[in-house]
């Protein structure tokens, strides 16, 4: 009954609603039920073609339709315009129907009001009206607050608060019914056989909203980890899996491979329509809420905290997944901001959760969950087959994953959606990877394809096209090709003119960009150095523009050994363009010089050469804080060199000492893993990256035995220096006898210190005080700080 009820509901009938209106043979009350039913029903079929990029389709479908539902779903298709494009115009359209949206719904409530309905609902008659303002004020608060002015701001505030206590009446509303429902069942537990009674427990586990039972996502361990037939596509999968990637286009939506999205009880027990459309928009907005205030940097929170609004990531996480077990545009909204979560924010961070500190079988949400993300994207691309959105975050997980190469591959085809602003994402996440693989000129017409794609920030986009510029600039004197360097020296210099007179045109909680910040300040450092000494504003500029961006954006993160090791060579002084006395006196300033050192220093610690890269960042510090004070000087290079050196800290408590057993580390940690970050697919055999690497293995004493491998026979993902040597301490330790308890106390006590030397070091970044761009690094230091104190108190090291 309720399979067919959700069937009916969530079908792709989209004329349900007109055919009620011509007939209807129930009683008024029961006709009224039906009808609101099936507006819900046509309403969200529409919204659900914006999931495929067809706006113009929903659009015209849900015009002819005057419910609040019909109204919510038209505010949706516009916000989603606005918010993927940053469209002042429309926003203000978007502000304006979702304030129509608001009236309908008000004026609907207060009809039910007076009126009796006898039914098995789980909320009450009127719920859904309610929550068709919470989701209209949310959606009018984020339109409020990315305008660019302070009384916009505080009427964001006011409406997400009024969201925010909307939604929390909701909840406790199924909070209380899942709690009768399971107080009922357990009343009856003893009258059933022990396989009923199996059963009745199986469903009762799941009832709380934000609650995610573990074995609901059994289903989506892949179990063979062997390679799969040639004629099988896979979305992206982690290198270490054994099963290779698709190569070169995007894979048909049609013959996606993945495991396939469990079932929920929760799903099954939502009998009335209504109501699963309540829970589902309920945990998708609350969820959205929940996580996005838990993000915001402590720079901007402060205004949010004084209306009362606190954030919570990790029930926020969990109510989004319970939302995507639901196939309806409210489950989909919910899978888009999860895919771009994890391939997005959580990606940026450094410090994150490993495997060898969760709970067997955890699903732990702070962690990066590879196998449902693989299952959520698939569901998703089979759902909305030509959808650019979900062929982004396709790209991303390939990217994200070190294989730049397929993921830009991806990006490259999927420039064709009918919608602009899927266009414009897919546009900015191309230039940025081609940044990180060092492909200049495609970096240089991306991001001028972004600046007629959409119009929120050209000062950014100038800047990075004058870094694209700048690095050709270099290859060609480094060449001795003058009419190219001539060339794109003039375009370099063109780019960084124009980039200051687009800048302060958008605004973010009523406050200037911090990139375009970033960039004014950059501009201006290079215009006084330029009048200093003489010179063109192109051969005064000191340690590469891009490598430094690519720093900033985490890139490092994302490239393989070979495209690391190409990323360092480019921060060598060599590059310089100035003459020999005027390069000696740039390379002499401590912030020029810092600049390059923490960006070096990071991609060190990416290549696993984590000594060499502690080195570089203790001289860094032994710098005085004053020698990055004054105008136009790079404030942010020691607090970075601090975050830089928490990183290290725990990527050293994760993987364990050197001095002591495997066998202990293991025992002390639970797993194995040598390195927290997300694996690293090694180069194919004979490559000059393998043949390096196995100069390395040589240098170090490692044979082809010892080097780990996968399941499938290929090296291990995320092989480097570091674990090779921690391989070969420990079995010279199980060589000498070590006592297995002694070892592991060492391991546990080292870990210890390793994981309150990185909290130490994230506290003073984050009280470190205003500097540029603090919002972008308190964003990973806010992730490293959530991180390390659940290890910490996990393991109750907080004595």
């Amino acid at each position: 009954m309720a399979r067919r009820l959700m069937s009916s509901f969530w079908g792709s009938g989209g004329n349900s609603a007109s055919a009620s209106r011509a007939t209807s043979p129930d009683p008024p009350a029961a006709d009224i039920a039906a009808q609101e039913m099936a507006d819900i029903d046509e309403a969200m079929n529409a919204a659900g073609l914006v999931m495929n990029d067809d706006i113009e389709g929903a659009e015209a479908r849900l015009k002819g339709g005057d419910s609040a539902f019909h109204l919510l779903a038209l505010g949706v298709c516009t916000f989603m315009q606005s918010i993927l494009g940053v469209e002042k115009e429309q926003m203000n359209e978007a502000g304006a129907r979702l304030g129509q949206c608001c009236t309908k719904a008000d004026a609907d409530l207060y009809k039910t009001r007076w009126k009796t309905q006898k039914s098995h609902r789980l909320y009450a008659p009127g719920s859904e009206f309610k929550l068709v303002q919470a989701e209209a004020n949310l959606m009018i608060a984020v339109v409020s607050v990315m305008q660019e002015s302070l009384p916009g701001v505080i009427k964001g505030f006011w409406k997400m608060k009024t969201a925010f206590d909307t939604l929390q009446t909701l909840i406790k509303a199924q909070e209380e019914a899942f709690k009768k429902r399971r107080e009922a069942l357990e009343k009856n537990v003893g009258k059933e056989t022990n396989g009923a009674a199996k059963a009745a427990e199986g469903r009762r586990e799941d009832k709380m909203p934000g609650s995610v039972d573990d074995k609901e996502f059994a289903e989506y361990t892949t179990k063979d980890p062997s390679p799969r037939s040639s004629s099988s596509s896979e979305v992206f999968v982690d290198a270490n899996t054994g099963i290779e990637p698709p190569s070169g286009t995007q894979t048909p939506a049609g013959k996606l491979a993945g495991p396939a999205m469990p079932a929920s009880p929760v799903v099954d027990m939502l009998e009335n329509p209504i109501d699963a459309f309540i829970y589902s928009a309920t945990n998708m907005c609350f969820g959205i809420l929940l996580l996005l205030i838990s993000m915001i940097p402590p720079v901007f929170s402060g205004p949010l905290g004084m209306v009362g609004l606190r954030g919570d990531r990790d029930r926020g996480l969990k109510m989004l997944w319970q939302s995507t077990k639901f196939d309806n545009v409210n489950g989909a909204i919910a899978a888009l901001v999860l895919l771009q979560y994890y391939n997005g924010q959580l990606a940026f961070g450094d410090i994150l959760r490993t495997p060898r500190d969760l709970d067997e079988g955890s699903n732990d949400a702070h962690g990066w969950p590879e196998e449902r993300c693989k299952a959520l994207l698939a569901s998703m691309r089979r759902r909305y087959p030509d959808s650019g959105l979900w062929k982004l975050e396709e790209a991303r997980g390939y990217i994200n994953t070190r294989r730049m190469k397929q993921g830009l591959e991806i990006l490259k085809n999927n420039m064709n959606s009918k919608m602009m602003q899927v266009n414009a994402l897919n546009a900015f996440e191309l230039g940025l990877s081609s940044m990180f693989s060092r492909e200049w000129m495609l970096m240089d017409d991306t991001f001028k394809q972004c600046m007629g794609l959409n119009s929120w920030s050209h000062a950014l986009y100038l800047y990075i096209r004058a870094c694209a510029e700048l690095e050709m600039y270099r290859n060609a004197m480094a060449r001795g090709d003058t009419e190219e360097a001539k060339k794109r020296k003039t375009e370099a210099q063109n780019h960084l003119e124009q980039a200051p007179k687009q800048a302060g045109k958008t605004s973010i909680l009523a406050r200037p960009m911090p990139f375009e910040i970033f960039v004014l300040h950059k501009i201006g450092k290079w215009e006084a150095r330029a009048k200093k000494m003489g010179l063109d504003m192109a051969d005064v500029i000191g340690v590469s523009p891009a490598g430094e961006m690519s720093f900033l954006w985490n890139g490092g993160k994302k490239m393989s050994m070979e495209e690391l090791v190409d990323a360092e060579s480019d921060l060598s002084w060599d590059r310089l363009t100035a003459p020999e006395d005027k390069k000696a006196e740039i390379m002499a300033e401590a912030d020029e010089k810092g600049v390059r050192d923490v960006a070096v220093a990071s991609l060190e610690r990416e290549r696993g050469r984590w000594t060499e890269s502690r080195e570089i960042l203790n001289e860094v510090i032994k710098v005085d804080r004053n020698a990055f004070k004054g105008p136009f000087k790079d404030d942010y290079v020691l607090p970075s060199a601090y975050y830089e050196l928490a990183v290290l800290a725990w990527f050293e408590c994760c993987e364990g000492p050197k001095s002591v057993s495997s066998a202990a580390i293991t025992t002390a940690s639970t797993a194995t893993t040598p390195l927290p970050s997300r694996s690293q697919t090694p180069a194919p055999p004979g490559t000059p990256g393998e043949l390096n690497e196995r100069a390395k293995e040589l240098s170090l004493g490692v044979t082809a035995k010892s080097r780990p491998t996968t399941a499938n026979g290929a090296p291990a993902a995320g092989f480097t220096r570091s674990s090779v040597e921690t391989s070969n301490n420990a079995t010279n330790g199980e060589k000498q006898g070590i006592n297995p308890s002694r070892t592991v106390k060492e391991a546990e006590a080292y870990r210890k210190h390793k994981a309150l030397e990185c909290l130490g070091l994230l506290e003073k970044v984050g009280g470190w005080g205003g500097f540029i761009l603090d919002a972008r690094m308190g964003l990973r230091v806010q992730i490293g700080l959530e991180n390390v104190r659940w290890l910490i108190a996990k393991k109750g090291w907080n004595a």
